[in-house]
């Protein structure tokens, strides 16, 4: 008893909600980046959605290949990932997920960018679990829902990728 005491008067003790579920972030989304790669193709896969000089939502992507499609986004295109992350609390992912033992394989990163702070994830051959890896699931479905329809007419302009 002496000890709780102890801990709760020097706010020691935590309460239930751990400090992981802290937003690290405030303010309206302003971009997303996801980067997948592996033993094969660097990038693997690798979507930008963020807004350029003008103001126009663009979406860069790729997949295996060093080459980047870039096309308009549809412009609520970041609210809808914004919502998938509030939803599945995505602001919990760890800094790292790392499968021990493991030397080849995939790796991935994301970068959620808000107004202030931001939110970011990788990994080495393990991703979250349960609601987590269902948030980044749903994104990168949404993603492709886009880019399945992107015909030679929507493109831009073609970039390198460059990291």
């Amino acid at each position: 008893m002496k000890l709780i005491f102890t801990l709760l008067a020097f706010g020691l003790f935590l309460p239930m909600t751990t400090a992981c579920e802290k937003q690290k972030f405030s303010g309206e989304i302003k971009s997303f980046e996801y980067l997948e790669s592996n033993m094969r193709a660097f990038p693997a896969r690798y979507y930008l959605i963020e807004r350029n000089g003008e103001g126009t939502l663009l979406l860069k992507f790729t997949e295996y290949g060093p080459i980047l499609k870039v096309v308009k986004a549809p412009e609520d295109m970041l609210l809808k990932i914004d919502r998938i992350v509030q939803e599945c609390r995505l602001w919990n992912l760890k800094h790292s997920y790392v499968a021990k033992h493991v030397l080849d394989g995939t790796m991935w990163d994301v970068w959620i960018r808000y107004e202030e702070g931001s939110i970011s994830s990788g990994g080495s051959n393990k991703w979250p679990s349960g609601t987590l890896r269902r948030g980044l699931d749903e994104i990168e479905a949404y993603i492709h829902s886009v880019t399945d329809k992107v015909t030679e007419e929507d493109i831009i302009n073609y970039e390198p990728y460059e990291r």
